[in-house]
């Protein structure tokens, strides 16, 4: 991910990743990410412990599609100058 390189509206990002601890991707990324959707099947009160402060939308899985489609639209039209 290029983070330092792009601006983006939204990532979604599964915390429970094979090679990547996505509690410590958002620490150490902290200062470019505007907005998240967290998914995971990790408990939801473990999660907003550990993330309170982050600016982060919870999806627990498993999830509707839709329902992501629309959590990314909404992120992406309240980052679009009016």
């Amino acid at each position: 991910m290029k983070l330092g390189v792009a601006q983006y509206a939204v990532i979604v990002l599964d915390l429970m990743l094979p090679n990547l601890d996505g509690f410590a991707f958002m620490t150490q990324n902290e200062s470019h990410l505007k907005r998240i959707i967290v998914t995971s099947a990790a408990s939801p009160s473990l999660i907003r412990e550990r993330l309170r402060g982050t600016p982060f939308d919870m999806l627990p899985k498993p999830f509707d599609i839709n329902d992501l489609v629309g959590r990314v639209r909404a992120c992406i039209v309240a980052q679009t100058p009016s």
